[in-house]
């Protein structure tokens, strides 16, 4: 088995950014693997506070050592979330057929690199799957059954690997978006694949309210409908939870962790259950929105003028 190389994005967060490559370190595959980093620059309006974080967070990475080889890619100037992301991966797949993408704040435990190699390598060929995942959501997904992974339709992006014949698959032109958004059945069966929060935040991108890769490569799971695998503990713990990143909010996480080696069963499958339980937590607030959802009764220049949120 061929390891993927590991991708590490990091901005101004040098102690989320310590845990997350010694959570990586304490995998045994660490020291035979190639970890890149992309390392983005300030923004016109930082301040000297900010500009020490980014200054703390690089004299960190040129320090780190236990990979088999280290690539460091520093951006002189901010490039968002978004551009720097996808700018990455997809320099990452010009050279690789297969790579593991963490953030600066999803810290894996031991078995993480294990269990994606495993499962990037057995399902490289496998046009069902679009991603594996290595954060599960335990409190709202609990574990059952026997086996230690299932299949779900909405990608999770904390932690995961995925193969260059997926990434090239994903469509970033904003243009191309909105003209699928004008297509109240696309809204519909996009809405139900990947969760009825889905054209909101597709919405929100186009118009730069947010910078998001991800819900852009979500979207590609819906045109393929391919799915992502799942473990039923998690294998990473998300410390960005606590109010410090420029796209997330204050959560408390109790989760269950996976504390052995992932088996893969011969038959993977999709668990309709625990999508369902998945899907219910993107459902909008509000009876009419949640009924509008449902039914598709809505236009993608209701959504546009920002009448559902």
């Amino acid at each position: 088995m061929t390891l993927a190389p590991i991708v590490l994005f990091v901005y101004n967060r040098p102690e989320h950014t310590r845990q997350t490559v010694e959570g990586l370190l304490g995998n045994a595959e660490a020291k035979d693997s190639t970890l890149y980093i992309f390392a983005d620059g300030p923004k016109a309006t930082a301040t000297d506070a900010d500009k020490a974080k980014i200054s703390a967070v690089r004299a960190y990475i040129h320090s780190i050592s236990g990979f088999r080889d280290i690539v460091i890619k520093e951006q002189e100037t901010n490039q968002s979330l978004a551009v720097s992301t996808i700018n990455g991966m997809t320099e990452i797949f010009r050279h690789h057929d297969k790579a593991i993408m963490m953030e600066d704040d999803d810290v894996p435990t031991p078995y993480f690199l294990d269990y994606v190699n495993r499962c990037l390598d057995r399902y490289a060929t496998d046009e069902r799957i679009w991603c594996v995942s290595g954060y599960t959501d335990t409190t709202l997904l609990p574990p059952r059954g026997t086996d230690d992974v299932f299949l779900v339709k909405r990608p999770s992006s904390w932690g995961f690997g995925t193969w260059k014949r997926c990434w090239d698959k994903v469509i970033w032109d904003k243009a191309v978006l909105l003209g699928l958004l004008r297509h109240k059945s696309f809204i519909y069966g996009y809405n139900r694949w990947c969760g009825l929060d889905s054209s909101m935040g597709l919405v929100n991108c186009i118009k730069g309210k947010t910078s998001s890769w991800s819900i852009r490569y979500n979207l590609g799971s819906y045109l393929t409908r391919s799915y992502t695998i799942l473990p039923t503990k998690s294998l990473i713990l998300n410390i960005g939870l606590d109010g410090s990143g420029t796209h997330s909010r204050a959560m408390s996480q109790h989760l269950a962790v996976m504390d052995h080696a992932v088996t893969l069963p011969e038959e993977i499958r999709f668990d309709p259950v625990r999508n369902h339980q998945l899907m219910m937590t993107f459902v909008p607030r509000g009876l009419r929105s949640r009924l509008k959802y449902h039914l598709g009764l809505f236009t993608a220049i209701d959504i546009l003028k920002g009448r559902y949120r």
